[in-house]
C-alpha cells in the first residue's frame, strides 16, 4: 500500500483533530514567546515562527509565523539536524544555528529545534526561527547598509547544541552572548525561544500518548498527503502556461548599480515550476537573497493566491519547483552580504513571482504592496546609561486589487503577522522621541481601486549620541500598479541635524554614500532627528473609473489631496474646494 492509499484509508475527522492540535499548539509556542521574551522585535514586532516536524524533519504544521521564514524554517531544520546526525540526538537536546549558507534567512534570525522523544523513540521535532534584535557585526541592530561580506553583518553560528540532555552548553551561550551588544536581552530572547519547545514537546507527546505513537506518525503521513492534494487542486485552477516577469533592487548601498530578478513560471497542470535563470550576478552590497530566502518567498507568493485555509508544510510545498542559480542576486556564494536579502529582496521576488502570474489570473493578484520595511537600527547608551539596540520597521500600502481598495500601514510581504512598533513602545524602551506618526497623503497609486497609504514617522534622538543605520527600498522603482493603476509613493529617508538644520536626504548629509536608503552607523547626537516616508501601494484599474463618491471620502480623510481629486480622478474643483472648507477647516 501507497504512502497516498495508506493516507487516504484513515479517519478524516482524525485527521483534522490531530491537524487542528499540531496547529493550535504551534500557535502557543508563539504566544511563550511572545509573553516571555524581553525584546520588542519578539514582543512587540512578533517576528518569528514556529513549526512541528516528523522524525524525517518534514515540515508537517506551522502557525501564521512571518512568510519570510516559511520555506527557511523547514531548509534550516533538515540541515541542522543532517549536519548534527541522528545518531547523536539524545533526549532534552537543543540545536540552534542562523547561518543562511546552511538554509537560512539572515543572521539576525536564528533556528532552534529540539528532537521529541517518546519512550525512547524519536517521533518529530519542534522548532522555531525568530529574529534577534542584534547579532554583533559592524553595526548595531544588524543591517548595516554598506556591508561587502557576511563576516560584517554579524556572528555566524553553525548547527551546534545550546542544550545537551536539558543543560545548558555553557560554552555556546558564552561565544553567542560575547557577541552581541545587548547581552541580557539576547538571553531573555533565547530563553524565551526554549520556552515555546518545551511548550511544544508537551503538546506531541500528549498526542502520541492518546492515539499511540504507530497511529500518531501515520496521521502525520496523512495530513502532508492532503496538503499537497489541496495545493494541487489549487495549482489547476492557474490556465496552463509559461509566465515571465521582472523587478528590480535598485541599488546595494555600496554602489548604485541596479539589478534585475527575473522570474518565470510554468503551470503545468497540477505542478509549478519558478525559474529566477537569468537574474543579475549577485551584488557588492548586503542584499543578496541566500536559497532560503527564494524558497519563502515563492511559496509566500503561492499562498497569496490560494485558497487561505491551505495548510503550510511539506505537502503543499511538494508540487512546487524552484529554480535559483548560484552566484544571482536570489542565491548569494559565500561569502557575499545578504542581511537586507531577507527584508527587502524577499518582497521584491514574491512581488516578481506575484507579476508574472498576474498574466494568468489579472483577477487575482493586485498591485504590488510597499515592497520595502524600510528599516531602522540604532545602538548606544540609553538614558538609565544602559545599552540599547533597536530594529524598527514600519507598515506600508498595500497594492489595489479588483473590487478593493489597498489597505494602509500594513507590514511588507515579509512581515506576514508581524505587527508595526506602537509609539509608547518605541519611547518607552529607547531614548527616542516620536514626533510625527500618520498615514501620509498621496503615497496610494491611483486607479479605480486605491492603492494603500505608507505612513510618515519622525524621530528624535533624546540620548547623548547614537549610531544609526538604514536599510531599505522602493526609491527609485516604484511598487507597480496593474490594469492602468498607477504606482505607490516612492520611500524616503530624511536627516535633520541640530541646531537649526533642514531636512536632507542621507546622499545631501554624506556625499559618500552611493544610496539615499542605505547607509551605515551615521553618528546622530541630541535633538538630530530622522523621518521615515514609506511607500504606498499600487493602483488598480483607470483613475477616471473610480466611484466619485469614494474620491469624496479620500479627500475628506486625507488619504489624497485636492489636487489629486481634481487633476487625477476628476472631481470638480468647485466641489473639491466645497468639501476642503466643510471638513478640514469647519471653524474657518
Amino acid at each position: 500500500m501507497t504512502n497516498s492509499e495508506q493516507s487516504s484509508s484513515l479517519d478524516p475527522v482524525t485527521l483534522e483533530m490531530i491537524n487542528g492540535a499540531l496547529v493550535a499548539a504551534c500557535r502557543e509556542m508563539g504566544l511563550t514567546m511572545t509573553r516571555t521574551a524581553y525584546s520588542p522585535v519578539f514582543y512587540e514586532g512578533t517576528d518569528y515562527s514556529t513549526g512541528i516536524f516528523d522524525p524525517k524533519i518534514r515540515h508537517v504544521a506551522q502557525a501564521e509565523g512571518c512568510p519570510s521564514q516559511l520555506g527557511a524554517l523547514s531548509t534550516m531544520a533538515e540541515w541542522s539536524i543532517k549536519e548534527i546526525g541522528f545518531d547523536d540526538l539524545q533526549d532534552g537536546d537543543v540545536i540552534i544555528t542562523n547561518d543562511s549558507y546552511r538554509g537560512g534567512t539572515h543572521l539576525p534570525e536564528f533556528l532552534m529545534i529540539k528532537p521529541i522523544f517518546y519512550e525512547d523513540s524519536l517521533i518529530g521535532f519542534a522548532g522555531n526561527i525568530a529574529h534577534h534584535v542584534d547579532v554583533g557585526g559592524m553595526a548595531p541592530g544588524g543591517f548595516p547598509g554598506t556591508a561587502t561580506e557576511i563576516y560584517q553583518e554579524g556572528i555566524i553560528v553553525p548547527p551546534v547544541k545550546m542544550f545537551r540532555r536539558g543543560e545548558e552548553v555553557k560554552e555556546v551561550w558564552k561565544i553567542v552572548l560575547s557577541n552581541v551588544r545587548t547581552a541580557k536581552n539576547s538571553y531573555g530572547d533565547f530563553k524565551a525561544m526554549y520556552g515555546s519547545l518545551v511548550t511544544a514537546e508537551t503538546r506531541i507527546r500528549d498526542l502520541a500518548k492518546k492515539y499511540g505513537v504507530g497511529t500518531y506518525l501515520n496521521y502525520l503521513e496523512a495530513i502532508m498527503d492532503h496538503a499537497e492534494r489541496l495545493m494541487r487542486k489549487e495549482i489547476q485552477k492557474i490556465p496552463t502556461g509559461k509566465y515571465a516577469a521582472e523587478e528590480y533592487v535598485e541599488d546595494d548601498g555600496v554602489t548604485d548599480d541596479m539589478y534585475t530578478i527575473r522570474c518565470t513560471v510554468t503551470v503545468d497542470r497540477d505542478k509549478m515550476e519558478v525559474d529566477f535563470s537569468g537574474s543579475d550576478r549577485q551584488a557588492k552590497g548586503p542584499v543578496n537573497a541566500p536559497y532560503g530566502v527564494t524558497r519563502s518567498a515563492t511559496y509566500n507568493a503561492i499562498f497569496n493566491l490560494v485558497d487561505p485555509e491551505m495548510p503550510h508544510n511539506y505537502g503543499s510545498f511538494r508540487p512546487v519547483r524552484i529554480i535559483a542559480p548560484p552566484g544571482t542576486i536570489v542565491n548569494v556564494d559565500f561569502p557575499g552580504p545578504l542581511n537586507g536579502g531577507q527584508t527587502e529582496t524577499h518582497n521584491l521576488i514574491v512581488n516578481a513571482v506575484l507579476k508574472a502570474l498576474a498574466q494568468a489570473m489579472p483577477e487575482k493578484v493586485g498591485g504590488a504592496e510597499g515592497g520595502t520595511c524600510l528599516l531602522l537600527t540604532a545602538g548606544g547608551l540609553g538614558l538609565n546609561g544602559e545599552p540599547y539596540v533597536f530594529c524598527i520597521w514600519d507598515g506600508v500600502g498595500w497594492g489595489a486589487r479588483e473590487g478593493k481598495d489597498g489597505n494602509n500601514a500594513i507590514v511588507t510581504y515579509c512581515g506576514g503577522h508581524s505587527h508595526n512598533y506602537l509609539t509608547e513602545t518605541i519611547e518607552n524602551e529607547y531614548p527616542w522621541r516620536i514626533n510625527t506618526y500618520e498615514l501620509r497623503e498621496d503615497s496610494g497609486g491611483f486607479g479605480k481601486y486605491r492603492g494603500g497609504l505608507g505612513v510618515v514617522r519622525e524621530y528624535e534622538l533624546l540620548g547623548k549620541e547614537s549610531r544609526v543605520s538604514a536599510h531599505g527600498n522602493r526609491c527609485k522603482v516604484l511598487p507597480n500598479g496593474l490594469i492602468g493603476g498607477g504606482p505607490g509613493g516612492p520611500s524616503q529617508y530624511l536627516i535633520w541635524k541640530a541646531p537649526g538644520g533642514a531636512y536632507r536626504s542621507p546622499i545631501e548629509t554624506s556625499p559618500e554614500l552611493k544610496s539615499p536608503t542605505k547607509f551605515s552607523n551615521m553618528i546622530f547626537r541630541e535633538a538630530d532627528k530622522i523621518k521615515l516616508l514609506t511607500p504606498g501601494g499600487g493602483g488598480y484599474g483607470n483613475p477616471r473609473e473610480r466611484d466619485m463618491s469614494l474620491v469624496e471620502e479620500d479627500l475628506i480623510n486625507g488619504y489624497i489631496s485636492l489636487e489629486t481629486a481634481v487633476q487625477i480622478y476628476g472631481l470638480s474643483m468647485d466641489r473639491a474646494k466645497q468639501l476642503v472648507a466643510k471638513y478640514w477647516y469647519p471653524y474657518g
